[in-house]
C-alpha cells in the first residue's frame, strides 16, 4: 500500500517535486494510526526500537576480506602475491587473513570473522 502511493507520486509528478511530495506522503504513512496495532508506525518505532538503538562506533569501519592460508616453512603467508611474515613457531599452522585496503592482519586460533550477537526477544 505505502509503495503505491508512492510509486504513483513519482510516476505522475515532475522530478524536482516528487522527492518533497513522497517525503511528505511518508511522513504522513508513519503517523497513520494501523488498525490491526492501534498505534502508527512511529509509535511503535518511539516504544520498541528507539530503546534498543546503540551509539554508533568512534571508528569508521574498514572493509576487508577475509580468507584461510597456511604459514610455509619458512614461516611466510602469501597474501595477494606478496609474503608476509609471522611468528616462527606459527609454521604450517592454518592461519586466518583479514586483507584491508592499508593493512594485512594474521589471526591464529581467532573465532573467525567477527559478527554481531544475536539478541533474545
Amino acid at each position: 500500500m505505502a509503495t503505491g502511493v508512492i510509486a504513483i507520486v513519482a510516476v505522475a509528478g515532475k522530478t524536482m517535486g516528487c522527492r518533497r511530495r513522497s517525503g511528505a506522503l511518508v511522513v504522513d504513512l508513519n503517523n497513520r494510526v494501523m488498525k490491526r496495532y492501534g498505534k502508527s508506525r512511529r509509535q511503535l518505532f518511539d516504544e520498541l526500537d528507539r530503546p534498543e538503538l546503540a551509539a554508533l562506533p568512534n571508528d569508521r569501519f574498514i572493509h576487508g576480506d577475509w580468507s584461510k592460508a597456511h604459514v610455509k616453512l619458512d614461516y611466510h603467508v602469501n597474501v595477494d602475491h606478496h609474503d608476509y611474515s609471522v611468528p616462527y613457531q606459527r609454521a604450517t599452522d592454518e592461519v586466518e587473513i583479514r586483507l584491508s585496503a592499508a593493512t594485512v592482519e594474521v589471526f591464529y586460533n581467532a573465532p573467525g570473522p567477527p559478527s554481531s550477537a544475536a539478541r533474545s526477544p
